[in-house]
């Protein structure tokens, strides 16, 4: 019996290491990602800073009205940024939500849970519970006789030093 449950302590705890190295790996992969995005974020910029300084050597004398591409390109990145973001947010947000069960069907979870434990207790045969039972009664009496005994003692010293 005993084996069992250390097996399923053991199983417990397993499958909570590996969520665990799960999430990290995931959180991990997903900061690659972003570190990749933000290197190609920073290459096209440099890239598109690249084309500006040409173009401006090669129309020297040109005004230019409209406003820079890479500049476009730089908010549309910053926007699309963001979005990645508020979806992942917002994912994680619901996968959080639907993760949690619901007030009562938590309540019965415990319950359960309860039970499950209950049934791991080792519990004490009839015989050895009355000679626990009356182990832990004989100890009970005896210290309250001893009690009794220094508090009266006490009791007399007090009297004969006080002339009672």
């Amino acid at each position: 019996m005993a084996k069992k449950k250390k097996n399923r302590q053991e199983r417990r705890a397993e499958e909570a290491r590996l969520a665990e190295l799960k999430k990290k790996s995931e959180a991990r992969a997903a900061e690659k990602q972003e570190e990749k995005m933000q290197a190609a974020r920073a290459r096209a910029m440099a890239h598109e800073a690249g084309k500006k300084t040409e173009d401006s050597e090669a129309a020297a004398g040109v005004k230019a009205d409209a406003p820079a591409k890479d500049h476009f390109d730089e908010k549309a990145a910053a926007q699309a940024s963001k979005e990645k973001r508020a979806a992942k947010k917002a994912a994680a947000k619901k996968e959080k939500k639907e993760k949690r069960p619901g007030f009562f069907r938590r309540i019965g979870n415990f319950f359960n849970e309860v039970g499950v434990e209950l049934k791991k207790v080792n519990w004490l045969s009839r015989d050895e519970l009355m000679r626990s039972s009356g182990v832990v009664f004989g100890i009970v009496i005896v210290f309250t006789v001893l009690t009794w005994l220094v508090d009266s003692g006490f009791g007399a010293l007090a009297a004969l030093f006080l002339g009672r």
